[in-house]
């Protein structure tokens, strides 16, 4: 079993929880990226874990989190 890991994904329940405009650069900020992932992003990694292309990949956990640093 593989595990997907997402960091700050921009997506419509963000927008929902009230997370303001200064709240999503908090956010971004601790990402070495400097930004939110998307949802599409996402999806490719998942894609890949699901096709035969990681067929010899087994027991990882992927982080797509833009390298986000919490601490």
């Amino acid at each position: 079993m593989n595990v997907l890991s997402p960091g700050p994904v921009d997506t419509p329940i963000v927008k929902k929880v009230g997370l303001s405009d200064e709240g999503k650069d908090e956010f971004a900020n601790k990402t070495l990226l400097k930004r939110w992932g998307k949802s599409d992003e996402v999806a490719k990694l998942a894609r890949f874990l699901l096709s035969d292309d990681s067929s010899f990949v087994v027991g990882a956990e992927m982080l797509i989190d833009g390298g986000a640093r919490w601490g």
